[in-house]
């Protein structure tokens, strides 16, 4: 059986295991009020202590939005703990963090028409 998704769950892991370290900073803007589709107009760098009661949204952290919100509460969080959407983070502090594969490497497989993400299969480590 194959699980599908299973990389961006990994990614979403380690890059909020980041946020809360702080090893990677990042900037959104923030819910107005209770309105659920209204946002602050300007970015704000959310601190590392937010990530205590807050996650990333899981259907919506990876692809860009401005209308709906990118971070989701843990339950029994206070709901007065504001949401944010158009999160943004450093492209240096990403790739510091996660080194990308070397171009050769990548060209390589796209010659070889290898799939980008591997899927695990279920019980496989790695």
């Amino acid at each position: 059986m194959i699980e599908m998704g299973v990389e961006h769950g990994d990614a979403r892991l380690h890059v909020e295991n980041a946020l809360k370290t702080g090893a990677l900073h990042i900037w959104g803007r923030r819910q107005i009020g209770d309105l659920s589709n209204q946002f602050e107009h300007s970015l704000r760098e959310i601190t590392k202590d937010y990530w205590d009661t807050m996650q990333l949204d899981f259907s919506n952290c990876f692809h860009f939005t401005d209308r709906y919100s990118q971070t989701a509460r843990i339950p029994l969080t206070p709901k007065d703990t504001p949401k944010y959407t158009d999160l943004r983070v450093n492209t240096q502090q990403i790739r510091a963090l996660w080194q990308p594969k070397p171009r050769l490497n990548l060209a390589y497989a796209k010659l070889m028409r290898e799939p980008r993400i591997a899927y695990r299969r279920a019980g496989q480590r790695g």
